[in-house]
Parts: C-alpha cells; structure tokens; sequence
C-alpha cells in the first residue's frame, strides 16, 4: 500500500454492541497490539490523532498529497 493510515484513540470512546472491542481498557489493547505488529514487521505507517475534524482534515491531506506526488 503506498499509506496506511493509523488512527489513534485518543478520541471519546462510545459504546456499540456491534464492536468487539466493548471497553475502553480492550479499545486500547487492540490498538497496542496492531501497532507492535506494524512495528514489528516494519510497516510503514501515518498515525492521525485529535477529534473527528483533525482526522478527517490530515487524512484528506495525506491522501492529496500523495496523489499529487504520483
């Protein structure tokens, strides 16, 4: 993939039944476990923090910029 976008959770956490992940203490868990295995493996990755906006806005960011460069 020419970006993987890795999103932190540093955002409220929000109850859904649906998740697997249905605690904040799980939440966290997993996101330490996906990233130790991008580091692990070297994969090479951008992470995004702050609220929905933040997100949406460096994401879009990134993603122009890399089709600019191509």
């Amino acid at each position: 993939y020419d970006l993987i976008i890795f999103l932190d959770c540093d955002v409220e956490w929000v109850y859904d039944p649906l998740r697997l992940n249905s605690t904040p203490e799980k939440r966290q868990q997993t996101f330490q476990l996906l990233k130790d295995l991008c580091e692990e493996f070297d994969i090479q990755y951008k992470m995004v923090s702050g609220n929905y906006y933040n997100r949406f806005t460096e994401s879009v960011k990134m993603v122009d910029e890399l089709l600019e460069r191509s």
